[in-house]
Order: structure tokens, then C-alpha cells, then sequence
């Protein structure tokens, strides 16, 4: 019956039960075994059967018997059966927090390498031992070795060891490492030359004979929209324990998300999602996706079956808790504050930390620790050891305190780089780091921390900008500006005029194009009453810029050359640079092509001379746009591929979706239209994710304009309308919208025109946008 199985022949096997009990009952009168007639139930219901290497006679081994299928972990069995395969590895620790799987894979490691002890696998269960004294007959237990006369029993019990090849699995060891536990594992080691040991334990063992791994969460989609979740394992174990509780669940469209979400907050682990999986019998997979965001003691089971440290997260975690010393418990609490991770130094400076207390929480499997260097805490673990922190008001507050200084000196120590021409390490060290800056910024701004709230500003800008996260960036500071509104004092003031002004900037990155110039607007003026011609500049130049973009460009530019001004007064070469940019695009615009390019070029040489990428970028694009306007088309193409070459450099992701928009409009102009609409397309989809409403509007103009030339009219006159309709559109984007507009109405039948103008119009911007950065017809 079993090899008929394990063929996957199950209807074969079911005869051969049929046939087994016709033979028993017909010449010996018996009833089948219980043994056998379990074998047939599994069969019958299509449940898992062991594998061959489980086919060792009974006595073999004493491995519990499971309520459901194994799950995932091939990659792991691998590595480990590997490392139990080599001579030398006589003790594998499979170490890892409570609930991460490590009992279940270690009898499923057993149970695979069966065959490959002649004196068979022992389990020996240990959680319910209450000292390491009783080691010694909990595996005498097991063995089913009975002590006799008054020899020592450990020695019986080495003796009886010594001529066995057998391997020794012992679960839960963690609470047994005082007291001479590991004494009598090297003991067992050292006497016995044919004895292996697979031990499960929450802590590294310490010992040289160890051979230590780590055991993860099951894998688990990182992408909420991901394709196939089912092929995952956290999902496939959410899967079959929610069957067990409501056997007609399935995976649809409406729960899939919630499932995944569900797996990713619990990062994969075993008794989590099984935990979660249990309440789908009376509640929605959103509700317990929302319920585990909100509290994790929401994750329990009322089973009897269930040990007492596996029936909630919190028990598990309450279990590995108790046996951290106070100081270790300290450290762990404090150290809940990171996010995503961490470095020595921060964890040293925030939480008091030691190497030491970081080696011994990795040993306790509270922390691991990641290619790059960096300590990562699993999130159900850090959000215990936060409540743990909670108890205590004033030791949570200081180590915010001391989290939120930190980041904002770290922040603050990399403005300088990235203002240089190499800002891309910067860039790539906060970074690493954004989650934790993120918290941090939130903590200070909550808790009006003006110093820190200042140390953070102008590096935060400077990345929020290079890295494109412009609805992000306006949140962070529109936050900021709520909070110190109800400040009273005169630093709050400046610091409020400066955050504004950058809130601001972010504003017309998002083509709020009013609110942009309001806030700007209250910026100057309180910059210019507390006499700060530095942060003045800056201010001006943007408000400059929104004006422009309103379409006051005699204003616009009064303000961009008192800017200048102010800036060539503080010997700041890049923010002239910067004004003289602006001032040449307003040109530009006005069509005084000449005045346009020597301002342009001025601007671009003191970028050049400084080596700041960001900067050249600007000057280059607005260099093509000119020689595009000019019909140089050729030279336009050089300038933005120039510029596409340096956005990719400094991981500009606007700046790459812009220059492939201006590229695309260069090579449709010199008759490249393949190339074309794969530039507007790849440019769509990036303008799609930051997300860039403006570059969004051109790329779709450029693909209405493709479309109109390939024959396909009434889709192209449905992206113009839609694109008209938009309250963002403005400048060049409108005028090239507007001739496209006007050839197709002369191009189309009156009542098609109609038809196409309608349903334009009623779709939102993003329906369009989809559709083409997505799918295209063919030519």
C-alpha cells in the first residue's frame, strides 16, 4: 500500500487493502491492524503518507505522528540534510524564535534520514522538563532503556550509547543550557563515536561541537499584488489551516490581498499564520489582517491539543522572555524602537546596547543578523518587546528621544554629500536607514523637537527630492508644519518658515500649483521679517518658479534674480546656479531663444565646475527643449539621452521618466516612432509609480499624438480629452494637447468626434494611463 502510494497509484493501493482484509478475514478470522487501517484512511481521504526514507520498521523510531501535511522548507531540508550528512557534524542546533517551525522540521528532517541510522531516530521531548537533572532519564525515556542495580544512570545510559549509531532529536532545549545540559550532550558526544545530535532551541547551544542554524519564517509574497501567492508556503500553510477550521475556503480575489497581508505581518511564521488561519470560521480575512495590524494578542487558539506556550504569539514570546536576564531584557525592550533593522553604532548610542548584548540576543534568537551587517528583529518579536518598553513611560520616552537624535544627526552629517557631485552613497546610507528615519522625523515632530526637527530638514529635503518621493515628502513636512503652529517662540517661527518653503516645492512637484504658491508666499515673507537671506533665496527661487508656472512670468523672473542676488552675496555658486536655470527657462517659455541658451549654458557651467549631477540635468534638459523648439532635433536627442545617462547614475527616478518623455518627443520628431513609444511607455510607467501627474499628462499627449498617426483616432482623441480635463494641465503639455485636439475634430466625423470627446472625458486620467503603460496595439 505504501509503495503503491508513494507511486502516486492510490486506487491500487486502496485494492491491495481490500485484498489484505479478505485474506485476514476469510483464513485467519482477524481484523486488520490499527496500524494498517490507519494507512488505509490516509489513503482514502488523500492525505499525505510518509516517504520511503519513514519506511523503517517501527521500531526504528518513535517520531510523533503529525495532525497535517509538512509544508515548504524543500530549500531548507536541503541545507540541513547536507549538513547531517557530513562526518563531522555530530551536534546541528536548528535554533530560532518560539513558533518559527523548528519542531516540525526537525521531525521532518528525522524522518527523511530514517534509514540512514541502523539503530534508528529518537525524539525526546523536553519542553515539560523542569531542570536539566532530569535529562538523563527523559532520554533513557525514549530510548525505552530501563536502569538497573546502582550504577550510575548516566553512565548506563553512555554505556548503552556507546555502540549505537543512532541520531538523538532533542526538542526545546532552550531552558535546559543551565545546569550541566550541555555538559551531558558532550559527554554523549565525546564517548560515543556513532551518536548524532539534532537539537531544537530557541539559543545557540555556545558549544564547539555545534553546527547552528537558523531557522526563518516561511516564504511569503513580498508583493501584495503578487501572482500565484499559492505557490508560497506561508500562503499553502495559511491554505490548509483555514480548511481545517471552514473546510469550503478558498483563495479568491476579494481575500487574496488580506492573505498575503496576513503572511507578510507575520513575516512567515508557522504558528502565526496558523494561529490567524484559525479565525477564518468566524471572521473575514481583512478583518483579521486588520485585527493582527492593530494587536498580535488577538492570535490565539482554545485547543487542547496546543501546548501552553503555543496557544497565542504573546505565550510564545512570554516563554523565550523569562529566560532573558534584566539586563538582556533591557536591551531587547529598547531595541524595539528600530525599524527594518539596524546598525551596531545606533544601537549603541539609542539603546545602550553592547556587542555583547546584540551576540547574546542572536544566540537567544530574539535578533539575527543580515548579509549587509545589519541586526533585524522579526516585527511580531519587536512589537512584544515594545509593549515591553510601554511598561515603563519614561524609559520608552528617552529611548525615542535618543532614537530621533540619533537619525537626525545621521541625516544631518550627509547634507554636504548629498549637495556634491557624488551624492549617490548618501543617497543609498539614508536609504538603508528610511524606515528608521521615518519613525524618528514622526517622533520628533509629535513631540515638537525643534532642534531635531531642524538637524533632519535640509538633508531630508534633499534626498525626498533626489529619490523622487514628492507625496511623501509633502506629508512629512505638512505634518511638521501642523505641529509647530502651536508654537510660540521665535525659533519655531524660522523653523516653520523653512519647512514651509520646502512643503512648498513638493506642492508644485504635485502640480498644486495654488496651495504651492500660498505657502511659499507666507514663507518669504516671514523669512524676509526675521532677516534670513539664505533661506530667503531658496524660498524666492521657488516661489519664483510656482509663479512662472502660473503663467506671471515677469514676476516669476524679478523673483528668480533676487534670489540670484541673495545667493551670489552668501558665495552660494550652485543656488545662482539654480536661479539662473529658472530664469532661462522663463525665457525659454517667452521665446527669447538666444537670452534662453546663454542663461542656460551659465547655469550649466557652474554645475559642471562643481560636478552637481542633479543640477546638470536641469540645465541639459532645458538646453534640448530649446533645440527642440529650434527643430534641432538631432541635438535635442543627444541632450536628453545625456540626460537620461545621468539620471540613471544618481537613481533619479522623475528625472529618468522625464528625460525618456523629452527623448520620446525628440526621436517622434525625426521619425523614431518605435522607439518613441517605447520611451513614452517605459517613462508612463515610471511616472505612474512616484507618482508624477505632470509627466503623466505629457507622456500621454506623446502617445495620443503616435496613436493619431498610426490610424487610431478615436483612441487618441479620448487621451487628448481626458488629458485636457485634468486641473493639472498647464504650459507646453496644454498647447500640445490643443493642436492634437484641433487636427482630429478636423480629422473626424462630427458625431465620432462627439462619441470620443464624451468617453474621454468621463475616464480618469489613471484608467488611460494604465491601459498604455501597460498594453499597446501593434503596428
Amino acid at each position: 500500500m505504501q509503495i503503491y502510494t508513494w507511486a502516486g497509484q492510490r486506487s491500487a493501493a486502496l485494492r491491495q487493502y481490500e485484498e489484505y482484509t479478505q485474506i485476514l478475514e476469510q483464513e485467519l478470522g482477524l481484523p486488520p491492524e490499527e496500524d494498517i487501517t490507519q494507512l488505509y484512511q490516509a489513503v482514502r481521504e488523500n492525505q499525505a503518507v510518509p516517504l520511503p526514507s519513514r519506511s523503517a520498521p517501527a521500531q526504528l523510531h518513535n517520531l510523533p505522528f503529525q495532525p497535517t501535511p509538512f509544508v515548504g522548507r524543500e530549500e531548507e531540508l536541503v541545507e540541513i540534510g547536507r549538513l547531517l550528512d557530513h562526518a563531522a557534524c555530530r551536534l546541528l542546533t536548528l535554533s530560532g524564535p518560539g513558533g518559527i517551525g523548528k519542531t516540525r522540521l526537525a521531525v521532518e528532517l528525522a524522518a527523511q534520514h530514517v534509514g540512514q541510522f541502523p539503530h534508528g531516530v529518537c525524539f525526546v521531548p523536553l519542553a515539560h522538563l523542569s531542570s536539566a537533572e532530569l535529562l538523563v532519564p527523559a532520554i533513557a525515556e525514549a530510548l525505552r532503556l530501563s536502569f538497573h542495580g546502582r550504577a550510575d544512570p548516566k553512565e548506563q545510559l553512555l554505556s548503552y550509547l556507546h555502540e549505537k549509531e543512532l541520531l538523538l532529536l532533542l526538542d526545546n532545549f532552550e531552558h535546559l543550557l543551565e545546569g550541566g545540559g550541555t555538559g551531558l550532550l558532550v559527554e554523549i558526544l565525546s564517548s560515543t563515536p556513532n551518536v548524532r545530535l539534532l537539537v531544537t532551541s530557541r539559543e545557540h547551544l555556545s558549544l564547539q561541537w555545534e553546527w547552528p542554524f537558523e531557522v526563518q519564517g516561511l516564504r511569503f509574497p513580498q508583493d501584495i499584488k503578487a501572482t500565484a501567492p499559492e505557490q508560497y508556503s506561508a500562503v499553502k500553510l495559511f491554505l490548509q489551516s483555514a480548511r481545517r477550521a471552514h473546510p469550503n475556503f478558498s483563495l479568491t480575489e476579494a481575500n487574496k490581498p488580506f492573505v498575503i497581508q496576513i503572511c507578510r505581518s507575520l513575516e512567515g511564521m508557522p504558528l502565526g499564520i496558523e494561529l490567524a488561519a484559525a479565525w477564518v470560521e468566524v471572521s473575514s480575512c481583512q478583518h483579521i489582517a486588520q485585527e493582527i495590524e492593530r494587536n498580535l494578542g488577538f492570535l490565539t487558539t482554545s485547543r487542547r491539543d496546543v501546548p501552553e506556550r503555543h496557544r497565542s504569539l504573546n505565550a510564545a514570546f512570554e516563554h523565550s522572555w523569562r529566560l532573558l536576564s534584566s539586563e538582556e531584557k533591557s536591551a531587547l525592550s529598547k531595541l524595539s524602537v528600530f525599524r527594518s533593522g539596524f546598525r551596531r553604532e545606533a544601537a549603541e548610542r539609542t539603546a545602550g546596547a553592547s556587542l555583547m548584548h546584540l551576540s547574546t540576543l542572536m544566540h537567544k534568537s530574539f535578533l539575527r543578523r543580515s548579509a549587509s551587517g545589519r541586526y533585524e528583529m522579526l516585527e511580531v518579536l519587536r512589537q512584544h518587546a515594545r509593549d515591553k518598553l510601554g511598561e515603563s513611560t519614561d524609559a520608552r520616552d528617552e529611548t525615542h528621544d535618543c532614537h530621533c537624535t540619533y537619525y537626525a544627526d545621521y541625516v544631518h552629517h550627509r547634507e554636504e554629500s548629498l549637495r556634491g557631485a557624488r551624492p549617490q552613497q548618501a543617497l543609498d546610507e539614508i536609504g538603508e536607514e528610511i524606515d528608521n528615519v521615518r519613525a524618528a522625523w514622526h517622533w520628533g515632530v509629535a513631540h515638537r523637537k525643534q532642534q531635531q526637527i531642524a538637524d533632519f530638514l535640509e538633508g531630508l529635503h534633499r534626498f525626498y527630492e533626489m529619490r523622487s518621493w514628492f507625496q511623501e515628502a509633502e506629508d512629512a513636512f505638512g505634518r511638521a508644519v501642523r505641529a509647530l503652529t502651536l508654537q510660540d517662540n521665535a525659533e519655531a517661527e524660522a523653523l516653520l518658515a523653512r519647512i514651509r518653503a520646502r512643503q512648498g516645492w513638493f506642492c508644485l512637484k504635485l502640480s498644486r500649483f495654488q496651495e504651492c504658491r500660498e505657502l511659499l508666499g507666507v514663507s518669504v515673507a516671514t523669512l524676509r521679517h526675521l532677516d534670513m537671506p539664505r533661506e530667503l533665496a531658496l524660498a524666492l527661487n521657488y516661489l519664483g518658479s510656482a509663479t512662472a508656472m502660473l503663467g506671471d512670468f515677469d514676476k516669476g523672473a524679478r523673483l528668480f534674480q533676487e534670489s540670484i542676488a541673495l545667493y551670489k552675496a552668501a558665495g552660494d555658486r550652485l543656488g545662482m546656479a539654480s536661479g539662473l536655470n529658472n530664469i532661462g527657462i522663463v525665457a525659454l517659455i517667452q521665446e527669447r531663444y538666444d537670452e534662453a541658451k546663454l542663461l542656460l549654458r551659465e547655469s550649466l557651467t557652474i554645475r559642471e565646475e562643481v560636478g552637481h549631477l542633479s543640477g546638470m540635468v536641469d540645465s541639459l534638459t532645458n538646453l534640448g527643449l530649446i533645440a527642440e523648439t529650434q527643430g534641432e532635433y538631432g541635438e535635442a536627442k543627444q541632450l536628453h539621452q545625456k540626460c537620461f545617462g545621468l539620471c540613471i547614475e544618481i537613481g533619479d527616478r522623475w528625472g529618468i521618466a522625464n528625460s525618456l518623455c523629452n527623448l520620446a518627443f525628440s526621436l517622434h520628431a525625426v521619425g523614431e516612432n518605435l522607439a518613441a513609444r517605447r520611451c513614452f511607455q517605459e517613462s508612463l510607467g515610471t511616472a505612474m509609480d512616484l507618482p508624477a501627474i505632470d509627466l503623466i499628462l505629457e507622456d500621454l499627449i506623446g502617445i495620443a499624438t503616435l496613436l493619431s498617426e498610426e490610424g487610431d483616432k478615436e483612441h487618441a482623441l479620448e487621451l487628448v480629452a481626458g488629458v485636457l480635463a485634468h486641473p493639472a494641465i498647464s504650459g507646453k503639455a496644454k498647447e500640445r494637447a490643443d493642436q492634437l485636439l484641433s487636427r482630429l475634430e478636423s480629422q473626424l466625423a462630427p458625431e465620432k468626434f462627439v462619441v470620443a470627446l464624451e468617453q474621454g472625458k468621463k475616464k480618469d486620467i489613471r484608467q488611460h494611463a494604465r491601459v498604455y503603460s501597460a498594453h499597446w496595439p501593434a503596428l
